[in-house]
């Protein structure tokens, strides 16, 4: 008996098929944890983007409304520049789509006349147009000066 091997047959059942299956089904799909993950993640890049939206938006507005302002103060400015007597003083008025015109003549100095020219004043004029804006109020304002008649 020593010299005579005996073998046993043992049935072994083969688990490589059912490892390479399970192993196929979690790489080729998520799990309910990994799909939560990327809910809460997808969630918070969509309020991030909407947040930048909204202050893009805000942006423009503030842009668009300062463009119309400045485009209004000018014309008010080219008026009050042609006025070839202004009279010193405040004038005020609306200005429509919730825009305040006032123009402001001011004398800085005046020069008498003489035999060889005439008499001529500085004037000061300031134009500012005001609208509100987030319950706040805002400006543009432009100021020059022009020679005039006293």
């Amino acid at each position: 008996m020593l010299g005579k091997r005996t073998t046993i047959d043992v049935p072994v059942r083969d688990h490589s098929r059912h490892r390479g299956r399970s192993r196929q089904c979690s790489a080729s799909g998520f799990g309910l944890l990994e799909a939560v993950i990327a809910l809460v993640i997808a969630t918070l890049a969509l309020g991030a983007l909407l947040e930048a939206l909204g202050d893009a938006l805000r942006i423009d507005t503030v842009a668009t409304r300062t463009t119309q302002a400045v485009v209004r103060a000018r014309s008010h400015l080219a008026m009050a520049l042609a006025n070839e007597a202004p009279v010193p003083g405040e004038q005020e008025g609306d200005d429509g789509g919730g825009f305040r015109w006032h123009v402001r003549y001011d004398t800085v100095a005046t020069d008498p006349a003489t035999d060889s020219k005439p008499a001529a004043t500085l004037y000061a004029v300031s134009v500012r147009i005001t609208w509100e804006r987030d319950g706040g109020a805002s400006e543009v304002r432009l100021d020059t000066e022009r020679l005039g008649r006293p």
